[in-house]
C-alpha cells in the first residue's frame, strides 16, 4: 500500500497533468465517438476504463491519507483547494475547514 505522502503526491500530480494537458478522459470520449472502426472503439473504451480506474484509485488513496497528513504538516483545506483539489474530495477526506 502507498504511504500517505506518496498517495497525496500521486493524486496531486495527476490533477496537475489534467490541468496542464487537458482531460484525457474527455479526449478518449471524443475519439470513441468519432471512430468509425469497432475494434478501435473497443480498444479506446478499455483504455478509458483503465484510466478511470487509475484515477479512482489515486483519489481513494488521497482521501484515505489527506486528513492525517494535513494535520501533521499543519496544512489547511485552502492550500489543497489552491492546488486544484475539488471541494467534494476534500469533504470526503474529512478536510472541512
Amino acid at each position: 500500500m502507498t504511504d500517505g505522502p506518496a498517495a497525496l503526491r500521486d493524486y496531486l500530480d495527476e490533477l496537475r497533468r489534467r490541468t496542464m494537458n487537458g482531460d484525457a478522459l474527455s479526449e478518449l470520449d471524443a475519439q470513441i465517438m468519432g471512430s468509425p472502426d469497432a475494434i478501435t472503439r473497443i480498444k479506446l473504451v478499455e483504455q478509458r476504463r483503465q484510466l478511470a480506474e487509475r484515477r479512482r484509485s489515486l483519489e481513494a488513496g488521497f482521501v484515505l491519507h489527506a486528513r492525517q497528513w494535513s494535520q501533521a504538516a499543519n496544512v489547511g483545506r485552502d492550500a489543497f483547494l489552491a492546488e486544484g483539489v475539488p471541494a467534494d474530495v476534500l469533504d470526503r477526506a474529512g478536510l472541512t475547514s
